[in-house]
């Protein structure tokens, strides 16, 4: 080979490194990009969120008081309470409901034996509700089958008794009852009166009249009114003490039952 063939085929030998150097460099510096771009994930059907991953709504345990009323009936209070139930079924529902004093005491409740799906809300009525004097509020309450007592509840303010329109007792009749003993009461000529008994303390016995200035006159009655009455009569001026005494357990001999006796005594000062 001659010094020009020579020549040719080391320059020839020379760019075939040169090319395959840049070719590897070219190969380093793509798996580096490659290697620092992170690759984007696509999520698949799977990976979207479902009904199941969201939280469940909460199910109501109790039943509302929405609404309630007091209403006077005679020495007793009817009570209407309107109920909110909607998740009401045969096997779950609200099963009562019940007034309640400041103190906690329960005063009445009123059972509800089967549920109200086809009536939301609802009204039921506590009758013969009784109210101890003096107390200012009641809360209503009620209760679920399952959960018990529970949910919204309603505070009312207990009615006041009305003033009393004047009748013939207020207007100047008097009773005279066995809590007034040891009182002197003031009479006139004109003072309608009345001495009455009842057997809260024991059977009393036949009252006794010391002094003239009064009689008595037992009034009969056709139906036991769980009480003796008297009427006490105006004969003048002057003073008279009426006297009784209790026997706790009448017929049985002393002492029957380890109950005390009672004495009773009024005096009565006609003018």
């Amino acid at each position: 080979m001659g010094p020009r063939h020579r020549h040719c085929l080391a320059s020839m030998l020379l760019a075939a490194a040169v090319l395959t150097s840049a070719c590897n460099d070219a190969s380093v510096s793509v798996g580096a990009d490659a290697g620092d771009a992170t690759p984007a994930i696509t999520p698949g059907p799977g990976d979207a969120p479902g009904p199941e991953d969201e939280p469940a709504p909460q199910t109501q345990q109790h039943p509302d008081i929405i609404e309630a009323r007091l209403t006077r009936s005679g020495d007793s209070w009817s009570l209407d309470a309107t109920i909110s139930s909607p998740y009401d079924t045969p096997e779950r529902y609200a099963d009562a409901f019940r007034a309640v004093g400041p103190d906690g005491t329960v005063l009445g409740v009123r059972e509800l034996t089967h549920d109200h799906a086809n009536e939301q809300p609802f009204t039921r009525t506590l009758t013969n509700l009784v109210i101890p004097a003096g107390t200012r509020q009641v809360t209503v309450e009620a209760r679920d089958l399952q959960f018990g007592w529970g949910g919204a509840t309603v505070t009312l303010d207990v009615p006041a008794d009305p003033e009393p329109t004047p009748t013939q007792e207020t207007a100047g009749e008097v009773v005279i009852t066995e809590d007034d003993s040891g009182r002197a009461v003031a009479f006139d000529d004109h003072t309608q009166a009345t001495l009455r008994l009842r057997p809260s303390a024991g059977q009393w016995s036949e009252p006794k009249v010391a002094g003239t200035s009064i009689q008595l006159a037992e009034r009969m009655f056709l139906v036991d009114p769980g009480y003796r009455e008297w009427e006490i009569l105006v004969a003048g001026p002057g003073s008279s003490t009426i006297s009784s005494a209790s026997d706790p357990c009448p017929g049985a001999e002393d002492p029957p039952c380890g109950a005390p006796s009672r004495l009773f005594e009024v005096t009565i000062d006609v003018a």
